[in-house]
């Protein structure tokens, strides 16, 4: 929503994808406050049809698509063996090959002119992973590795491919899109209470860093407008200290504080 009407504000025309479009008034009071216009429109990414008709529509309207942004997705908490196959494969079909479907979409018309930017959304949890996501987790770094082979790929046609890292943002992954494994929340899981320990802590985290996730589309908005975007950009104040710390504190230590985190 943010990124939308920050990529409107900058002059792209943009259309705003939704599952359910009925769901577009937080959207349209944003863009109006903005003073901008933001186009809807339905959208499943875990569909073919549906993202083949989005593609379609577009193109049909604008004539082309000069940015992609693959931001659609959402977490489901749960420890490894509370959380049942499908829903791992719910989370990978729309975190991972929901990302898939809309790039092989729209690389086609991209090649044939000889440009196009696309800006995947992966995460600090591709490189610390935490327990009780690992599905989350595991979808982004799919994604994570997914964006950095297709960079390689494209470059040679004025295609780039860009991978943002979000830090810790109070944003709807950990409200509205939130979800939790069925298993996790029995009274009789063997995890229950260190998977409540964890979202305690994991909450008190989100609130200290009072970080605004307007950030994160300020700076889909530079991937989108620079000339030769990088592969890899980070946002967020907690970003480069989490990956200091996975880089020079032993394994050991951090396994140590994770057991702290979450005994009872």
């Amino acid at each position: 929503m943010l990124t939308s009407v920050e990529l409107a504000s900058a002059g792209f025309r943009v259309y705003a994808t939704m599952r359910n479009p009925d769901k577009r008034e937080a959207l349209d009071a944003k863009a109006a406050k903005a003073n901008v216009a933001v186009e809807v429109v339905p959208l499943d990414v875990t569909d073919d049809a549906s993202v083949a008709d989005a593609v379609r529509h577009i193109v049909s309207e604008a004539g082309r698509i000069d940015v992609l942004v693959n931001n659609a997705g959402y977490g489901v908490g749960g420890f490894v063996e509370d959380m049942s196959m499908q829903e791992y494969r719910d989370q990978f079909e729309t975190n991972f090959f929901g990302a898939v479907r809309m790039v092989k979409a729209v690389l086609p018309g991209m090649r044939e002119r000889g440009s196009g930017r696309i800006i995947l959304i992966s995460s600090i949890g591709v490189v610390n992973p935490v327990p009780g996501l690992s599905a989350y987790n595991g979808s982004k770094a799919a994604v994570d590795a997914f964006g950095h082979a297709l960079r390689y790929e494209v470059l040679g046609h004025g295609i780039f491919v860009s991978l943002i890292e979000p830090g810790t943002y109070n944003t709807d992954i950990f409200h509205g899109n939130a979800q939790y494994a069925a298993g996790a929340l029995e009274p009789d899981s063997p995890n229950r209470v260190a998977f409540d320990n964890l979202q305690r802590f994991a909450m008190k985290q989100v609130e200290r860093t009072k970080a605004d996730p307007r950030e994160v589309a300020v700076k889909v908005r530079k991937v989108a407008t620079a000339e030769r975007p990088r592969l890899r950009y980070m946002v967020g104040k907690d970003t480069l200290p989490i990956k200091t710390v996975r880089a020079v504190i032993p394994e050991r230590a951090q396994e140590a504080l994770i057991a702290k985190i979450t005994k009872d």
